[in-house]
């Protein structure tokens, strides 16, 4: 609403993204994809909170191609509109740690949940991505985590 409400307002052609976690190369360092891979290919275990709450990550790539077809679509199609990009697959946070120690051998270390993480679930309906900008995601879950490792290889330890 917001959006559509500054569209008419002041007659801005804006649309939204709303993102899920973004990882891959050039991500934030504070996400616990990145920390996980980061200590693994220091030899360091990981630390999972919990580990039954749910998470809805989406590999960069895929990320901006979502961003050009919002940029690249006809005007009428986009302008004043809010489209959720993510891969629109729910996965549990101790899945993604295992999916992380397939690729980098280690430990995981499993401790209490953080306040309020318990129970949380995070899976977005990219529905409308997909009929409006024909969205489809590409890189799955464990090729993004493979890309993403050998990235902060590269960035932090030379080749390893």
């Amino acid at each position: 609403m917001f959006c559509w409400a500054y569209h008419r307002c002041y007659n801005l052609p804006l649309v939204v993204f709303r993102n899920g976690i973004v990882y891959g190369p050039g991500m934030r360092r504070d996400i616990f994809i990145y920390i996980w891979l980061y200590n693994l290919l220091r030899g360091n275990p990981i630390v999972v909170e919990g580990g039954d709450q749910t998470r809805d990550p989406c590999y960069v790539t895929d990320t901006i191609a979502a961003w050009l077809a919002g940029i690249e679509a006809p005007l009428e199609k986009v302008v004043g509109q809010a489209f959720q990009i993510s891969t629109g697959h729910e996965y549990k946070v101790r899945y993604i740690a295992e999916l992380c120690t397939r690729i980098v051998p280690g430990q995981i270390t499993y401790t209490g949940y953080r306040p309020g993480e318990e129970g949380q679930r995070e899976c977005f309906d990219i529905s409308k991505a997909e009929e409006i900008l024909g969205y489809r995601p590409t890189v799955d879950l464990e090729l993004g985590l493979a890309l993403t490792a050998e990235w902060i290889r590269k960035q932090n330890l030379g080749q390893v």
